[in-house]
């Protein structure tokens, strides 16, 4: 069964670090709550009701802070759970007094909830009921109840509005802000998972077939003249272990680039030169002037599909000429890889560079389209929207 909630410190520091601030939220607005309700409204603790509703008020938050729902998952559980703490915030509102309640900054924490897990569509809408649920009272039940104060009295229509703009301004702030962060972290532990393979496969993998060109290396220079056939194996092994350990060298040099100093005009005009150089293709590079902003993580992945569809044309293509060009659109920015190699059906392509290249791409919101035919060379085309 999956598992629905975890305790704080649950699985990654981000993840705690989200819970352990809305739990520290959720306590300071109980706290302030409190402290009103025993020095202003020290008269309303004789109250059963009020009695009741602080006690439970407290047990909840007891609850909240100990036990999270994995609001990541947005599944109907996590929708269920966060209208769920609306509805008991709503209700606290309306119990004690609407906008003279104690409990005010307490009824925000759904709204800050939804802007650090759910889209912003999502954190508006909260933050709307949640002011609409203040106006009502102020507007309907203060002829119904004498706990409420009159909308036309005192402060009460500026403190509405204050409360209101107060609740928007946590919904349309805060996503972006988390969202920035959360990007940040993202990008960080990609770059922490490229390092620690990157050690391993140079540990590992690159050592082991270094070691084994040498010893066949040493073979050859061994063998008798006369025993051809057996020094041909030897050099046809030779030339693919060569050529694995250059391609794994390769993606040693992929998985060395960060995300955050990535330059993609920098980084591609680097890697065509010295592809060129290396293979004795002709490798032209072209782009804009000025490009869009992209996140790094974006740049990243553009600079990866370029990599990959350039190692293809390297292995596959036979091609003399490759042309790459960045180039600048009304809609983002258009990635183009071209050579006039031997081409191939791309509907009968099941190899697995096609695949993960379409998947970075859409990682970042874009669209491959690879236009190809045997004789009639290879195009790669990447399209990325604005930042």
């Amino acid at each position: 069964m999956r598992k629905l909630f975890s305790l704080v410190g649950g699985k990654s520091s981000y993840e705690r670090d989200i819970h352990l601030f809305l739990s520290f939220s959720r306590f300071a607005g109980f706290a302030v709550a409190a402290s009103l309700l025993g020095i202003v409204f020290n008269e309303r603790l004789d109250d059963p009701l009020m009695l009741l509703v602080v006690g439970s008020l407290g047990a909840y938050t007891i609850l909240k802070i100990l036990v999270h729902f994995r609001l990541w998952q947005r599944d109907i559980v996590t929708y269920v759970v966060l209208l769920g703490d609306l509805a008991i915030c709503v209700a606290l509102v309306l119990l004690t007094g609407g906008i003279d309640s104690p409990f005010l900054l307490y009824s925000l924490l759904p709204v800050i909830t939804a802007a650090l897990f759910f889209e912003m569509r999502i954190s508006l809408l909260i933050a709307a009921l949640s002011s609409l649920n203040l106006i009502l009272a102020e507007t309907v039940l203060t002829g119904i109840t004498p706990s409420f104060t009159p909308v036309m009295e005192s402060n009460s229509i500026g403190s509405v509005t204050t409360y209101c703009l107060f609740s928007f301004l946590i919904a349309t702030i805060t996503y972006p802000s988390n969202l920035n962060v959360f990007r940040r972290v993202e990008s960080k532990a990609i770059v922490d998972e490229r390092r620690r393979l990157r050690q391993e496969i140079h540990d590992g993998i690159a050592q082991l077939l270094g070691y084994l060109r040498t010893k066949i290396e040493l073979l050859k220079k061994d063998l008798p003249s006369s025993v051809e056939k057996l020094s041909s194996e030897l050099e046809e092994m030779y030339q693919l272990l060569s050529e694995s350990s250059a391609d794994i060298r390769e993606t040693l040099d992929f998985l060395d680039v960060k995300a955050s100093s990535t330059s993609l005009v920098a980084s591609l005009s680097s890697y065509t030169k010295d592809l060129g150089k290396k293979t004795g293709r002709q490798v032209e590079f072209v782009a804009s002037r000025k490009l869009p902003a992209l996140h790094p993580t974006a740049q990243l992945q553009l600079l990866r599909v370029a990599q990959e569809a350039l190692t293809n044309v390297r292995r596959h293509a036979a091609a003399t000429q490759i042309w790459v060009k960045l180039e600048n659109t009304p809609q983002g920015v258009e990635l183009l890889i071209k050579d006039n190699g031997r081409g191939f059906f791309p509907s009968e392509q099941k190899g697995t560079g096609l695949k993960i290249m379409e998947e970075r791409v859409t990682s970042i919101s874009g669209i491959l389209t690879v236009t190809s035919s045997p004789g009639g060379g290879t195009e790669v085309r990447v399209r990325v929207p604005r930042r």
